[in-house]
């Protein structure tokens, strides 16, 4: 998950970098549901604290890490993300005959 995330971040525009932008790129090259949010959210963090700390990176961009990085708990409880993340787990469901 982790190489996921650092692919995000490296090959991605920083303008479109947001918590429901990295939940769908991740949808497209892993299987997740709700119960990986920690791990992703903690990786995630990691990983927007070595874009902020490396002076290589355009300054907009480390800027836009750094608001991602401020308001991930609130963002990770958007309607938008909880509404994703619920077709995820309904897709989960889906794919692998999974009950809740």
């Amino acid at each position: 998950m982790e190489k996921h995330i650092i692919d995000y971040l490296r090959t991605s525009e920083y303008r479109s970098w947001g918590v429901l932008s990295v939940l769908q790129y991740l949808s497209v090259n892993i299987k997740y549901t709700n119960d990986n949010i920690e791990e992703i959210s903690w990786i995630l963090q990691q990983q927007l604290d070595v874009t902020l700390q490396d002076p290589n990176i355009f300054k907009l961009a480390r800027d836009k890490a750094k608001k991602i990085s401020e308001n991930l708990a609130l963002d990770i409880n958007k309607p938008e993300v909880q509404d994703f993340l619920s077709v995820m787990v309904a897709s989960y469901k889906l794919t692998f005959n999974v009950y809740y």
